[in-house]
């Protein structure tokens, strides 16, 4: 049960992560002027970011650690964005 939780935690990241360069992609190529992309893209890598580290060390030390580490981050972009988007 564990094993397969985690093969399907591994797959969700690499949808994520293959999503988040799509729309990278296309966000160079027609919507550079759009802040609040960039801000949706970085949300995107981090989110990815947290499934692959939850898959990759699923024990209750390092899921706290990720999880303060990632509620940090989180919030600094919820700051940035906030910054960011008040601006334009």
């Amino acid at each position: 049960m564990k094993k397969a939780s985690i093969a399907r935690t591994r797959k969700m990241s690499l949808f994520f992560l293959l999503g988040t360069v799509v729309f990278g992609v296309l966000y160079f190529l027609f919507w550079r002027q759009e802040v609040w992309l960039e801000v949706a893209i970085v949300f995107s890598v981090l989110s990815t970011a947290e499934f692959f580290l939850q898959a990759r060390f699923p024990t209750l030390d390092s899921l706290i650690f990720q999880n303060r580490l990632l509620g940090i981050l989180y919030l600094g972009l919820s700051i940035g964005s906030y910054v960011l988007l008040k601006r334009t």
